[in-house]
């Protein structure tokens, strides 16, 4: 990912991910989630932890943030078994769920903004990261030549 600086990132702030690039509306329960979903809206379920209850929420969403958490966690197990892109165990994250709001560090988002989780490095970006892909040329033209008979 490029074009923006992250909130956070790296695996000191989130203790396991799962590769891939998740946008999508914050959400802190089942019941926005579906709702949104519903609406034909990107949904990034964000929790202290993930339960079993919280099965539905995840299949609606597009990427799981947790405060809590491990790599042998239920989320983290759950979200391997669905595809999604998973970041648990983020110590740095803070829910205000009166509010509905989560704080990584300076940063104060509310429920229904935008957010972006890039598992491939574990950064948290506000807002709806455009992703480059940067071409990999001399690497594939070496790899093309490998292969050439």
């Amino acid at each position: 990912m490029k074009c923006a600086d992250p909130i956070l990132s790296g695996s000191l702030l989130c203790c396991w991910w799962r590769y891939g690039v998740a946008v999508g509306e914050i959400a802190f329960d089942e019941a926005r989630a579906r709702a949104r979903h519903a609406a034909g809206a990107a949904v990034v379920l964000v929790r202290r932890d993930a339960e079993t209850d919280d099965i539905a929420a995840l299949e609606a969403a597009t990427g799981l943030l947790t405060q809590r958490g491990a790599s042998t966690s239920h989320a983290a197990v759950v979200a391997r078994q669905l595809s999604k892109v998973c970041l648990v165990g983020c110590t740095a994250l803070r829910l205000d769920e009166a509010q509905r709001t989560l704080q990584l560090g300076d940063v104060v988002m509310h429920e229904g903004e935008e957010v972006t989780l890039e598992g491939n490095d574990g950064a948290i970006y506000r807002g709806a990261v455009r992703r480059v892909v940067e071409p990999l040329g001399d690497l594939c033209a070496r790899l093309a030549r490998l292969r050439a008979p």
